[in-house]
């Protein structure tokens, strides 16, 4: 099947993307014609085809949890309200474990917007070891 669908995508001026289970196809202008296609070929394969976007060029797209912004990767605006949500519990969590808890989290999210955006990590990393005293020791960004 993924061996039809790259076919396919050359073809026709596309590229395709493949993480685990999520196809993308990226190119100037993708008729509705060619997904049509594409869902098609899925479908022979015995699967069915889920979501289908389509995103102007000038637009931020989300794909597999990830912001395509310009010409790089970064985190999306969600991840981002979901760490500033994080930030203002932690400051009024009372119960100790439950801090902890949330720091946790906190420093999970903020290794992971790392990986793509190290300044914003960095502000994030600042602010989990002010507001974090267990996690002091372990965020190294």
């Amino acid at each position: 099947m993924f061996d039809e669908l790259s076919f396919f995508s050359k073809s026709h001026g596309l590229t395709m993307t493949l993480y685990v289970d999520d196809v993308t196809f990226s190119g100037n202008k993708i008729p509705k014609k060619n997904c049509f296609e594409i869902d098609k070929i899925i479908a022979h394969y015995g699967y069915k085809p889920h979501k289908q976007k389509l995103y102007s060029t000038k637009k931020t797209k989300i794909v597999t949890g990830l912001a395509l912004c310009k010409d790089r990767l970064d985190i999306p605006n969600k991840r981002r309200g979901k760490i500033r949500i994080l930030l203002k519990e932690i400051v009024r969590e009372q119960n100790t474990e439950k801090k902890e808890k949330l720091c946790n989290s906190l420093v999970g999210m903020t290794y992971e917007a790392a990986q793509f955006n190290l300044k914003y990590a960095q502000i994030i990393a600042k602010k989990v070891r002010k507001k974090c005293p267990c996690a002091r020791q372990r965020i190294t960004i």
